[in-house]
């Protein structure tokens, strides 16, 4: 799977029982780096989801500013501004931003 640029690789694992599936995903970055996101195991219940759960802790390791060009900005002002958290796992989360 290719997102954002960069290839990421899933492995998925399920239990014989039907009760629970795990999967760990490998994100190969631009700049040549491997990060592994620790297991996620999602558990089945008789309704549904029971239970989601990740084994590894990630903290946010940089947080940075990028502008609708895709141009990465020290200090954003006034404006629409993209800010991305990325994550010792190597996940990047995104959300926009409006300054005033």
């Amino acid at each position: 799977i290719y997102a954002n640029g960069a290839m990421r690789t899933i492995y998925l694992y399920m239990d014989p029982t039907y009760e629970k599936i795990s999967f760990i995903s490998y994100n190969n970055a631009p700049d040549g780096r491997t990060y592994e996101s620790g297991e996620c195991v999602i558990s089945f219940g008789q309704t549904g989801i029971d239970q989601v759960k990740n084994q590894v802790a990630t903290e946010a390791v940089e947080v940075f500013y990028t502008n609708m060009m895709g141009v990465r900005v020290a200090n954003p002002t006034n404006g629409i501004f993209i800010k991305s958290t990325l994550y010792s796992d190597g996940s990047i989360r995104s959300e926009k931003v409006l300054r005033k």
